[in-house]
């Protein structure tokens, strides 16, 4: 719940002057795509930090098996 109202927090401090400045300088429906936009754009860095996690993760398991000296051997 605290993540979804940083999240939501964050989305509106940011969000808000960017799409007031499409507004302004432009027609409604680009700011409605400037916020699309930024959706799509916040998600993917998210997608991104994921994927990286992962990854550092299966490699931190990978040296502690390596370290521990088990046979990784498949039969």
């Amino acid at each position: 719940m605290g993540l979804q109202d940083s999240a939501s927090r964050l989305g509106m401090a940011l969000g808000s002057p960017a799409v007031g400045f499409a507004i302004d300088h432009s027609s409604p429906g680009w700011g409605f795509a400037t916020a699309g936009l930024g959706g799509l754009a916040l998600a993917g860095t998210g997608v991104l930090f994921q994927l990286r996690s992962q990854t550092v993760l299966r490699q931190k398991a990978r040296e502690r098996l390596d370290a521990s000296g088990v046979d990784q051997t498949v039969r």
